[in-house]
């Protein structure tokens, strides 16, 4: 199983993305992540358990993270619909995590088992898969200044959230999280093959400003 501080991130990340959720617009058409309903589990219980179950770095987790930024930010380009919401957190946050293993850290958790942690069918997370990457351009890697962007917002937001509740950052519980997703292919990475993230992001630059 996965080591706490792994999973305390998972759900910290968790805790970022609903700082950037918006209000259902039942006038448009819904994305192939969106559900009829908000999910029972919470988002970051949700991803505790995902983080519990797939042995994901934390790194791992804060790619997903940026994955699911980008595929918000290019639908508003592109007028595809993908919203973050609360009915289509979960299905982002899982899709885009499969993808993020699979493309870091070369998972080799059998399909099935991953769709089984993720609440969905075999079918299911292989669909969301495919609309990711099409959703993403394929364009999977991260420069190292936008993993350093992404983790200290959230490692902010926690920030505000353990002085508010008298606890103990998360961020600090789980020290050199941020160091993976610079190594191996992310050293690689340039301008000319990387999307930059501008300020003004979704999920990065709103929820704690």
């Amino acid at each position: 199983m996965a080591d706490r501080a792994t999973v305390s991130w998972a759900a910290a990340v968790a805790r970022f993305m609903k700082l950037a959720m918006k209000p259902v617009d039942e006038s448009t058409a819904p994305s192939p992540f969106d559900s009829t309903a908000a999910a029972v589990i919470d988002l970051a219980a949700y991803a505790e358990r995902l983080a519990t179950y797939t042995y994901c770095s934390g790194a791992v987790h804060t790619a997903a993270l940026v994955y699911v930024d980008r595929l918000c930010r290019y639908s508003a380009v592109t007028d595809s619909q993908i919203v973050l919401t609360d009915r289509s957190a979960h299905r982002l946050y899982g899709a885009c995590l499969y993808v993020a293993a699979k493309f870091w850290e070369d998972c080799t958790m059998p399909h099935a088992f991953w769709a089984k942690a993720a609440g969905l069918c075999p079918s299911e997370l292989q669909k969301l898969e495919v609309t990711v990457l099409s959703g993403l351009k394929f364009q999977l890697d991260i420069k190292p200044s936008d993993g350093r962007k992404y983790q200290q917002a959230v490692s902010v937001a926690e920030a505000r959230r353990a002085r508010s509740l008298g606890l103990v950052p998360v961020k600090a519980a789980c020290a050199g999280v941020e160091d993976r997703i610079m190594r191996a292919k992310i050293d690689s990475c340039n301008a000319s093959t990387c999307p930059g993230t501008p300020a003004s992001s979704v999920g990065v630059a709103s929820p704690v400003a």
